[in-house]
């Protein structure tokens, strides 16, 4: 998923009357495609992301992200790993190698047992003092970082370190996004283990669902609108419904509800199919200036 903050105007998504949600395709918001705010292809700006500390508070005039503090990146990287954001630095579970000989104990063996053409005897473990790293495979025992926030252009590394602008209504999206990914990951994925298992082959690197919901001042829902398709139906029900049933995301930041008391929101779900389908996001905000 991706998270944009953009300017709309109370015109392009009217709330509705009745207390139902209402579904809406394209052409219901806008008149046609080359009115969408955004684009999927578009460069990073405004959009909002988690990152890792810096180490500073500096103002980058040329950070084009938002999160929840300002900071300067010397150069920005995006952790390789793609999940929900971690904080580790690490490469994951460690290999159990001789390091571990606290563990191991040959009880048998000696160099004067060992004979050319036959195999040493097995050394036995003592599981009393085995540890979850002595059990693991490969990398370093420490759990990697990771990030599913959508970032093209950003090399890959060990950890997600970004320039970034402080956004004042950060922890509010960071608490929706936290929201819609315990609904659209397992969703998408069944639904994409559904589609593969009729035969259906999803041939675009890139599908992209992007819609505009509007809140009421209790973070009700009151309008789900699918302004961009991915050429999946299915993929793009399941985004249309995992913001229904992550509902309701209260108590909205006043600075955030347009003049009509409503807010609104847009948001991308991005699966990438390149090898194994993963997930990233791209949310956008509503029609409130960043300040």
């Amino acid at each position: 998923m991706a998270l944009w903050v953009n300017h709309q105007t109370s015109a392009e998504l009217s709330p509705k009357e009745s207390t139902v949600i209402e579904l809406s395709d394209l052409n219901t918001v806008f008149p046609s495609a080359d009115s969408l705010p955004i684009s999927p292809k578009q460069n990073l700006k405004d959009q909002i992301v988690e990152t890792e500390d810096a180490g500073n508070n500096e103002i980058d005039p040329n950070a084009a992200l938002l999160s929840n503090k300002n900071q300067k990146a010397e150069q920005q990287t995006k952790a390789a790993s793609t999940d929900g954001f971690k904080t580790g630095g690490g490469t994951g579970a460690k290999e159990s190698d001789e390091s571990s000989e606290g563990a191991l104990q040959d009880e048998s063996s000696s160099d004067n047992d060992l004979s050319l053409g036959t195999l040493p005897p097995p050394k036995k473990r003592d599981w009393k003092k085995l540890s979850l790293k002595d059990l693991s495979v490969h990398g370093d025992g420490t759990a990697p970082s990771a990030s599913d926030d959508y970032l093209p252009g950003v090399a890959s590394g060990e950890r997600t370190i970004l320039s970034t602008r402080e956004f004042r209504y950060f922890s509010y999206y960071n608490r929706i996004k936290e929201l819609l990914r315990q609904h659209w990951k397992p969703n998408i994925e069944r639904e994409v283990a559904k589609l593969w298992g009729k035969g259906q082959m999803l041939r675009e690197h890139e599908l992209v669902t992007r819609v505009l919901v509007l809140l009421d001042q209790t973070g009700q829902i009151q309008k789900v609108s699918k302004v961009g398709a991915s050429g999946v139906q299915e993929i793009d029900e399941v985004a249309v419904q995992a913001f229904i049933q992550a509902a309701p995301f209260p108590n909205p930041p006043a600075g955030l509800i347009d003049t009509d008391g409503f807010v609104r929101i847009n948001w991308d779900f991005i699966l990438q199919t390149a090898s194994a389908p993963t997930i990233q996001y791209r949310p956008g905000g509503g029609n409130r200036p960043i300040r």
